[in-house]
């Protein structure tokens, strides 16, 4: 989607996948191809593996933008590392799955000061739909952590409820006749059995932020 756009893109996974255009043969060839580094890794052990391969590579002239959802003790870690070196971190995580990752309609929750955010700004544009800036390097994390543990508390609770039901015998078809039909939940499953007959069954439920645009 950014190439599309016009960006210069080199890209490093870890692991291969053909079809990229522009490919690098690890992080530090990528840094070294790249000003602007934008990360998008699995979890911590990840992200400190990849900035120990990038390290040695890393200038004070670097921009990392790191937007993975990890803790906050180790976005402190990789921001102070980064003071070492002289580049710049921005705690950056996003909403979003692989759907409006593809349409670039990611929503970015920002870390980092005013005046890096609006040099930051064109390039996260080229991905999102919103850029929220949540205050200093580890404001983002924060903002990306309570949004998880909202739809984390969300499921618990179905997921409760339905064991209830099920527990005392009570069919969980119960709720969809004899009139009862909670308008949100309604709402919801029509709109999640619409997405699976289009060909969405096997994607990500935050495809339903779509609908809600």
């Amino acid at each position: 989607h950014m190439i599309s756009l016009g960006d210069d893109v080199t890209v490093w996974n870890r692991t291969p996948r053909e079809g990229y255009p522009r490919t690098a043969a690890s992080p530090a060839d990528a840094v070294r191809a790249s000003r602007i580094i934008q990360i998008y890794l699995k979890d911590r052990d990840a992200c400190l593996e990849v900035f120990e391969q990038m390290r040695g590579a890393l200038t004070p002239e670097h921009v990392i933008l790191n937007h993975s959802t990890i803790d906050l003790a180790t976005v402190d870690k990789l921001s102070l590392m980064c003071s070492g070196i002289g580049c710049t971190y921005v705690d950056c995580p996003f909403t979003g799955s692989r759907m409006p990752a593809e349409k670039g309609e990611l929503v970015y929750y920002a870390g980092t000061d005013s005046s890096t955010l609006e040099r930051m700004r064109p390039v996260l544009e080229h991905s999102s739909k919103d850029i929220l800036h949540a205050g200093g390097v580890g404001a983002g994390t924060v903002v990306k952590l309570v949004t998880n543990m909202i739809s984390a508390t969300m499921v618990q609770s179905l997921s409760e409820a339905l064991a209830i039901t099920q527990a005392y015998g009570i069919s969980p078809q119960l709720a969809a006749e004899k009139g009862i039909q909670p308008p949100v939940a309604a709402l919801v499953s029509s709109i999640m059995d619409r997405l699976c007959r289009e060909g969405h069954a096997e994607e990500d439920f935050g495809c339903l932020a779509e609908q809600f645009d």
